[in-house]
């Protein structure tokens, strides 16, 4: 893979563990640099003299002239707490030129529906996707239903809301928060009253039921184009539901994005070569496709089975819980003298 030497023109904050950078891309590498909405760039770092390449997708829209990156830092993730920490404005970095087949390409005199399903940082070729699509392919209809933790995680929030304004009627766009944020009543009534949240919109993950009621609700038939990004659980649910409605496969993209990156898969055959983007590793296997991609990582030990990050949880639980009651019994003991 061949690394290019690229300047950061400066750095935006869209999250408090999510930034985007932006890079200036000089005139004899432009053609290098074109890219397709949906397509990725990679990184590559020396990190205290080990070499971590990581990719990550394009936010920009082609049109634009802009070429930007999204990256959440990831607890553990060397390159992605390295980037959050180290990369600053006029800095030099190494990157590759775009790749990825998970794109979206205008058609200037298409009427198409559009439909996306993203959740997290899923949301990152996706936005680049739409920009392209609003401009190029104007008499078409896009529509979004994005998933995220809760308000403070709602990546790009700000543009998506006014992209809805600018493209009104061309553009619809669905929030669905997993845990929205909880707000506690002041004064005695706290105790006694249940927590509420200010959150209006929709809540719960995205899953197959909340699939279908979005496809319903937009009046959406076989014909429209579905692209899916986010964790597997998602991919799955907007495979199963795309067949349902009839709509054809050649009509559906997917692009699946772990915790600690994004996993480039394509449609499994008797045999598909499958490669992983998971925090500075690449991954790449051959899969028959009767397990999920996520069922095949955690067998290789690549990812932590569900039961374990469980037992974890409940240990650190138990730990807070001895600290609080050794707390108590201090402030018992201080009471008493």
């Amino acid at each position: 893979m061949e690394f290019h030497k690229l300047k950061i023109d400066k750095k935006v904050i869209e999250t408090f563990d999510t930034m985007t950078v932006y890079l200036m891309v000089p005139a004899e590498l432009s053609e290098k640099f074109d890219f397709e909405a949906g397509q990725y760039l990679t990184i590559q770092e020396n990190i205290n003299g080990e070499e971590i390449r990581r990719s990550y997708s394009i936010c920009t829209a082609p049109h634009s002239g802009d070429l930007a990156i999204t990256i959440k830092r990831v607890p553990g993730g060397k390159l992605s707490t390295y980037i959050h920490s180290n990369w600053h404005q006029d800095d030099i970095v190494s990157v590759s030129a775009p790749e990825g087949k998970f794109v979206a390409v205008p058609e200037p005199f298409a009427n198409r529906h559009h439909v996306f399903f993203a959740a997290g940082s899923g949301i990152t070729p996706v936005m680049s996707m739409i920009k392209e699509l609003l401009e190029k392919e104007p008499t078409s209809t896009l529509h979004l239903l994005y998933g995220s933790r809760d308000e403070e995680n709602i990546i790009f929030k700000e543009e998506l809301d006014n992209l809805v304004q600018k493209y009104q009627g061309q553009l619809v766009v669905k929030y669905t928060l997993s845990q929205p944020r909880k707000e506690k009543k002041k004064g005695l009534s706290r105790f006694f009253k249940k927590v509420s949240t200010s959150w209006k919109g929709e809540t719960g993950r995205i899953d197959e039921k909340k699939i279908k009621s979005f496809l319903k609700s937009e009046d959406i038939d076989k014909n429209a184009f579905i692209y899916a990004c986010g964790p597997g659980n998602i991919i799955d649910a907007v495979s199963t539901v795309g067949a349902e409605f009839g709509i054809d496969k050649s009509q559906i993209k997917k692009e699946y994005f772990g915790i600690a990156g994004e996993v480039k898969s394509a449609s499994h055959s008797t045999e598909t070569e499958i490669t992983v983007h998971l925090d500075g590793e690449i991954i790449k296997y051959k899969s028959n496709g009767k397990k999920p991609i996520l069922d095949e990582l955690i067998d290789m030990k690549k990812i932590l089975h569900i039961h374990v990050l469980v037992e974890l949880v409940l240990l650190v639980w138990q730990k807070f819980c001895r600290e609080v009651q050794l707390w108590m019994f201090v402030l018992h003991l201080k009471r008493m003298k």
